[in-house]
């Protein structure tokens, strides 16, 4: 079980991940065949998430005519099904049709993060089925941004400063470790990697001038950076916490 990235690169909202997520995701994908004028909907057919890969599958939304989906359509890049897109009751596979299938619990977790899609915003703004689908994204975040439900993270000042830093060419280890200095908790945790064994020399550091000067200013600007960005990957998803977390603690270790 697993599939070429490049078939899920571009499904929404897996098109905005990493690269290094979408490789874990193409892991747990597979494809499948379902037969002709099946109902993806159906039982049998499944709960998993599942993206048109390939054949012609007609979406009949709740009180309007069907709208027909192949792999070229704007609404292929969704998956018709968990979640199922807005007010779809039916989609019976026109032909032999083959998914991009992928555990549904993954690609939930995923959406409920971005964004849920909706039919209108606070721009006055309205949408209609057969608007492009990457607008639905961009809408309902501009809406919850402007009505405060979407806070958008800034750098932590310690981060920028250090950047600002490294980046004069004036600046030495003396002072890079005075602007370190600044937080004491980012100041223990820079003498702890520096004794750790990655860098570790032939005797313990106890001092932050010291730490700066065995790391380098480089090295040092990244691993405080990624102390000081650690609060940033916050989200109520479980699945995703654990993942973004994996990605993160190589960059401190």
């Amino acid at each position: 079980m697993s599939i070429h990235p490049d078939l899920i690169s571009h499904r929404i909202p897996l098109r905005f991940l990493p690269e290094r997520i979408m490789g874990y995701l193409a892991q747990q994908a597979w494809v499948e065949e379902i037969p002709a004028d099946e109902d993806l909907y159906d039982s049998k057919n499944g709960d998993d998430s599942a993206y048109l890969l390939d054949g012609r599958v007609p979406l009949q939304f709740e009180g309007d005519e069907p709208k027909m989906i192949d792999p070229q359509s704007p609404m292929a890049e969704f998956p018709l099904n968990s979640p199922r897109p807005p007010q779809v009751t039916h989609a019976i596979s026109q032909g032999v049709v083959s998914l991009v299938r992928l555990p549904r619990e993954l690609v939930e977790s995923i959406s409920s993060y971005f964004a849920q899609q909706s039919d209108s915003s606070l721009t006055g703004i309205e949408l209609k089925k057969e608007d492009d689908p990457g607008d639905r994204i961009f809408l309902d975040f501009l809406n919850k941004i402007q009505s405060g439900k979407c806070e958008l993270p800034g750098i932590p000042d310690i981060a920028a400063r250090i950047s600002q830093a490294v980046d004069n060419p004036d600046s030495d280890a003396q002072t890079v470790a005075r602007v370190i200095q600044s937080d004491p908790a980012v100041t223990t945790r820079i003498i702890k990697v520096v004794n750790s064994s990655a860098f570790g020399g032939s005797h313990a550091i106890d001092n932050c001038q010291q730490a700066v000067a065995r790391l380098g200013l480089d090295n040092t600007r990244n691993i405080v950076i990624s102390f000081a960005l650690k609060n940033l990957f916050q989200t109520d998803s479980p699945l995703i916490q654990k993942r973004m977390k994996e990605l993160w603690q190589p960059s401190v270790t």
